[in-house]
């Protein structure tokens, strides 16, 4: 499920939900693309995985303990904090890599894919 973020779901991710959560802060421009690929991920990781999505507008209200810097990005949050970051533009496989690896550690759940994404690199995704 997909979820438009408010500042009452702000709130609730800093109180230590052990679930893990997607905080996607889209633009305009690449929002129904990005959004395509957050309803992919959506679909793999339903259970274990809650997905908030912003649009530019909203950055102001709830940006301020995140540092966004600029659309897409992509925060990964659990237990309360901030556990990676990606920025820029992503299709779903690039996402399911992303996010992969923290819902095994969170859950104890393979998270295996038959494809292979040679963009994804050990670390903070999304940095050089």
């Amino acid at each position: 499920m997909i979820i438009e973020l408010s500042r009452e779901h702000c709130w609730s991710l800093r109180q230590h939900d052990r679930c893990p959560a997607l905080v996607a802060y889209l633009n305009k421009i690449t929002y129904s693309r990005q959004l395509k690929s957050l309803i992919e991920l959506s679909e793999a990781f339903s259970d274990d995985l809650k997905i908030y999505v912003t649009r530019d507008t909203s950055l102001k209200v709830i940006s301020s303990g995140s540092a966004i810097q600029g659309t897409p990005t992509y925060i990964l949050v659990i237990n309360g904090a901030e556990q990676d970051r990606l920025l820029g533009e992503s299709d779903a496989l690039r996402l399911k890599h992303f996010v992969g690896p923290h819902i095994e550690q969170a859950t104890g759940r393979s998270t295996r894919f038959d494809t292979t994404d040679p963009g994804i690199a050990r670390g903070r995704a999304g940095e050089s």
